[in-house]
């Protein structure tokens, strides 16, 4: 931005330079003190910021999927399949701004610009003030539930969540709390939260949810190129009156639902996960299950399962990057950028993972979905990556069905 906005002065000057008849020496005198002006604009400016205490940062990213599907003939003369065709979308185009008020107070505010409307991500106020390090989150955030739902989609190791994460709360309206402990060997989450729309919103009289998480990495060394990670999740669940749906589609989002319960009547639902991590130099695992107990009001009680487990490796020698006071994996840092240093390669991440869901069960027939995937990941530097997906989506019922997809990924 301040680039542009550096390209823009130059060429405006310029050009009435031009226009006045200025001379080489002019219009150069002209130019910097247009500079030291915007230097002084920008300095004043930050240090009112400073002064009460606000700073602000802007953040964004930029998704753009590819998709090639060939589906097993049976799927192709089923209409519910319709919809799954070859295709490009801008997956994500999120602009963000985030900082600090005073020294105690966090606060970020997340928009997603895909589709018709503006959508709310992460929109939420944090106070850091509490005794013992404790963090109090209220607003529209993740709840504390599964590794793989919490990692940011930027650090995915492939460009959707399993097919698992169908069963998993992702962001909903409430309060949480967590903390570390034990030198940030243990750290943990709880909150109290309601399900909302897209825009943050949701009415229900005591429709609330209880979620909580605790996660460990008793074995971290060698700056955390060797991280044994493990964890847990429960969540306690009041859907609201219009029924609780579980659909995915086959790790694709240019796919149709390969799989769907439909609207289920229930009053209540039991969330378990468990959850384990492993990281070996340029190595790492990982794998979750959960499982999903279902309280209709009426006839028998569903439950339903679903589990992944996926490998990585670097050939280019990185290593996840873990984080031991939240339990997460976040950015990968290229030991060579593209076009820099002995290889100028970037970093080149081999990627495979097998997923579950099984959602048929006491008369719900949503249908059960195993998905084989393989992929490479390209990063350019740590704000850039391609993603190249392979991913066999075998459904009950019908043929394997062929997937091929790319990402081209940004963000800042």
């Amino acid at each position: 931005m301040r680039t542009l906005l550096i390209a823009g002065v130059v060429s405006i000057v310029f050009c009435s330079g031009l226009a006045s008849g200025q001379s080489l020496e002019e219009k150069f005198e002209t130019l910097r003190k247009e500079f030291e002006d915007h230097k002084k604009e920008t300095a004043a400016s930050k240090s009112l910021l400073e002064k009460s205490g606000v700073t602000i940062k802007f953040s964004g990213r930029l998704f753009l999927d590819w998709g090639f599907f060939n589906l097993d003939s049976d799927q192709k003369k089923d209409t519910a399949f319709d919809g799954t065709e070859d295709g490009t979308e801008f997956r994500a185009v999120r602009i963000a701004a985030s900082g600090k008020i005073h020294d105690d107070i966090d606060y970020k505010i997340q928009t997603d610009m895909v589709g018709q409307d503006i959508d709310f991500k992460d929109v939420w106020i944090a106070y850091r003030g509490l005794p013992k390090g404790l963090k109090l989150k209220v607003g529209h955030h993740k709840e504390p539930f599964s590794l793989e739902q919490l990692n940011s989609a930027r650090f995915l190791n492939f460009m959707e969540r399993s097919v698992m994460d169908a069963l998993v709360p992702g962001r909903n309206t409430g309060f949480s709390v967590s903390g570390t402990c034990a030198d940030e060997m243990i750290n943990w989450a709880a909150g109290v939260f309601r399900d909302v729309s897209d825009s943050g919103s949701g009415q229900d009289n005591g429709k609330l949810s209880v979620t909580a998480r605790v996660s460990a990495s008793p074995v971290y060394d060698d700056d955390g190129r060797t991280v044994v990670h493990v964890g847990g999740a429960a969540s306690f669940r009041n859907p609201n009156d219009s029924g609780k749906a579980f659909a995915t589609e086959p790790e694709a989002h240019l796919a149709d639902d390969f799989v769907d319960t439909g609207a289920l009547n229930a009053d209540e639902i039991t969330l378990l996960g468990a959850e384990a991590a492993v990281v070996l130099g340029s190595f790492s695992a990982q794998a979750e299950y959960v499982y999903a107990d279902v309280d209709l009001a009426t006839g028998s009680d569903p439950s339903f399962m679903g589990y992944y487990g996926q490998v990585s490796y670097f050939l280019t020698g990185e290593t996840k990057n873990y984080s031991r006071s939240k339990g997460t994996f976040g950015r990968v840092k290229p030991i060579n950028n593209i076009f820099e240093g002995d290889c100028g390669c970037g970093a080149w991440e081999l990627v495979g993972r097998v997923s579950n869901l099984d959602l048929t069960d006491s008369g719900v027939s949503g249908g059960e979905l195993m998905n084989y995937g393989a992929g490479v990941n390209w990063y350019w530097n740590p704000n850039a990556r391609v993603m190249c997906n392979y991913i066999v989506a075998d459904l009950d019922g019908f043929g394997p069905a062929d997937i091929f997809q790319m990402r081209f990924q940004i963000d800042f």
